[in-house]
Order: structure tokens, then C-alpha cells, then sequence
């Protein structure tokens, strides 16, 4: 997957005013309503959806090494694209970061940040997996870790509505097992889970013997993850130090007909 920076100055330096930091901004960003009946499964949650999407044309419009991140997706629930986003692009975004004033959304329609939840390949790659159109929803823009111990997209975001959803998380920094980083639990998104709170996430984890796996990154490293992949936060070593990361939740709210078809009870049981 090609750096969206490739060319020098694309966005030229600015000097941006320095405001107290925030610990995390977020922003909703507008979309048209959903119907009240609005319930759909992703069709890449199906129970046949490795042989569907074998067969799906758009399948092959992707290079074919990422074809094999689409295959893990279907089992583990996430992929991980290396250096998506160029350094130049981080940097910029950690000043942009440090500059936005507590309480405004500004930051979240900047063109720079923009550059993110309207790439192409995010466009591309989100509507492929959910099945239908997906567009941006939220937004938010992380200092640190919560510290939480499990949690799910599902769960954290049920005020966006009851759509497909998926979330591009990008390491804006290194980040290591120092600085506090998120893990995933792979194959957590295939548990029957109805779950309403982090305590009964942690149950889950516990009963399914489930093992985490730490998102050390680069920056401008990409995290796709399933909105039901349960995650959390490993703690910081020092309170000083950083994990900045971007996190985009898209969700599809044009749905493609012919990937309506919700499991059967044989495929459920």
C-alpha cells in the first residue's frame, strides 16, 4: 500500500498556535440518519464469507499481497498495514494535536486530518469489508491509552447507530510496550458476544482463555479492526510518556442489496 505523502511540501509547515493538550479529542462527523429497522450483518461475518469473497470481482482490484491481510481478516478480526501513512504526515498531525483548542471539532475537518478518513484505500477498504458504502462517522485523536482492560467498537460507539462499522486506528509515533499499547484478541469478533459493559468483555477473555496481541507499531502503521474484535490498553511505564494514535470509525450506511441476507438459524446455531 503506497505512502499518501510521496511528494515534498504537499502540505507546507505551519506554524500552529500551542493550547493545553487534551488527553483525547473526538468528533462526530455528519451523516444522513439511519432507518429505525436499519439491522444488517457485514457479509465478511457470514458463516460462507471466505468462498464469497473469492468469487466477489472487487476482490481482486487489491494488490494481491493485501489480499492475504483480507484472508487473516476473516479469521482474526483486524489487519495491520506498515507504514500507511508517512512520517511527515504524523509529525504534522501531532502538531495539529498539540494546537486544537479544548472543546472545538476544527481539527477533525482540517485538510490534514482529512487526508486520513478520506484516503482512497480507507474508502475502498472499509466499504469492501462491511458490504456496502462507508463513509467516516467519528473521530477521535488519542495522547495516551484508557487503560481499559476490554472493550469493544460496538459497545463504545452504540450512539453512532446500529450500522456495519469498522475503525482504522494510525500510529501517529512508536509505539512500544513501554508506551502503553493497545492489544487486540484475535478471533474475538466470532464469539457470540452481548456483552453491555467491560466487566462481562473481561469474562469473556477469561472463559475463552483468549490471548492478547500487543499493536507495536511504527508511526504511520495501520490497525483494521472488526467493530466486535474485543481490545484494550496495556498501562504506560512512566505517566509522561505517549502513545499518540488516530482512530477512524466508518460506518456503512448504503447498503449493497445483494449482501442483505441476514444468517440463517442453521448457519447461527
Amino acid at each position: 500500500m503506497p505512502n499518501l505523502l510521496t511528494a515534498t511540501g504537499l502540505f507546507g509547515k505551519k506554524k500552529r498556535k500551542v493550547s493545553t493538550p487534551e488527553h483525547i479529542l473526538s468528533a462526530q462527523l455528519p451523516g444522513k440518519p439511519f432507518p429505525k429497522d436499519f439491522d444488517r450483518y457485514p457479509w465478511l461475518d457470514m458463516p460462507d464469507a471466505r468462498s464469497r469473497m473469492l468469487r466477489h470481482p472487487d476482490y481482486y482490484q487489491f494488490h494481491p499481497e493485501f489480499r492475504g491481510q483480507l484472508v487473516h481478516y476473516l479469521t482474526n478480526g483486524c489487519i495491520i498495514i506498515r507504514g500507511f501513512m508517512s512520517d511527515d504526515w504524523c509529525r504534522q498531525m501531532i502538531d495539529l494535536q498539540e494546537s486544537a483548542s479544548s472543546g472545538s471539532e476544527a481539527w477533525a475537518q482540517d485538510e490534514l486530518t482529512r487526508t486520513a478518513t478520506e484516503h482512497p484505500d480507507l474508502l475502498a477498504i472499509s466499504s469492501f469489508i462491511t458490504g456496502g458504502t462507508t463513509a467516516p462517522r467519528q473521530i477521535i485523536l488519542k495522547r495516551h491509552g484508557d487503560d481499559q482492560a476490554a472493550m469493544t467498537d460496538a459497545l463504545d460507539a452504540q450512539d453512532i447507530g446500529p450500522a456495519s462499522m469498522l475503525t482504522a486506528s494510525i500510529a501517529l509515533e512508536r509505539i512500544t510496550q513501554k508506551s502503553g499499547p493497545m492489544y487486540v484478541y484475535p478471533r474475538s469478533q466470532t464469539l457470540k458476544n452481548e456483552s453491555t459493559d467491560q466487566a462481562s468483555l473481561m469474562e469473556l477473555v477469561l472463559s475463552h482463555n483468549l490471548i492478547s496481541q500487543p499493536f507495536i507499531a511504527e508511526a504511520g502503521d495501520l490497525l483494521i479492526r472488526n467493530s466486535h474484535l474485543i481490545y484494550g490498553d496495556q498501562p504506560r511505564a512512566l505517566e509522561s510518556m505517549t502513545r499518540r494514535q488516530l482512530d477512524i470509525r466508518y460506518v456503512c450506511d448504503t447498503v449493497n442489496t445483494i449482501e442483505q441476507e441476514a444468517p440463517t438459524e442453521a448457519q447461527t446455531a
